[in-house]
C-alpha cells in the first residue's frame, strides 16, 4: 500500500479487513486480530497508526516482523502465516 491509499484507509477507518494499531502493543491484543483475518477473508493490521488517525510509525521494522511472526506462530492455534511489507 503507498502513502495516498494509507491515508484514504485511515480516512475510512477500521474494517473488517483494517485494522489500526499504535505500536508496541501486547501478543494478546496481536493474536485475535491475525485470527480473526485468517478465519474470514483476510485483512490487513496496520501497525503504527494512533488511536486519533494520527501516523506514528514504528521504531525498528525487523523487531516488529520478528514479534508479530513470534505470535502467529506461538499464539494462534493452528500457527498462522502472515505476509508483512514495510514502507518508509
Amino acid at each position: 500500500m503507498d502513502y495516498l491509499e494509507l491515508l484514504k484507509r485511515i480516512e475510512k477507518w477500521e474494517d473488517l479487513h483494517t485494522q489500526f494499531k499504535q505500536w508496541p502493543i501486547p501478543a494478546d491484543d496481536i493474536a485475535p486480530v491475525l485470527v480473526a483475518f485468517a478465519n474470514t477473508d483476510g485483512g490487513q493490521m496496520v501497525l503504527g497508526v494512533a488511536n486519533n488517525r494520527q501516523i506514528v510509525g514504528v521504531d525498528d521494522a525487523d523487531a516488529v516482523f520478528q514479534k508479530v511472526d513470534q505470535v502467529a506462530y506461538q499464539n494462534c492455534l493452528p500457527p498462522l502465516t502472515v505476509v508483512q511489507e514495510t514502507r518508509t
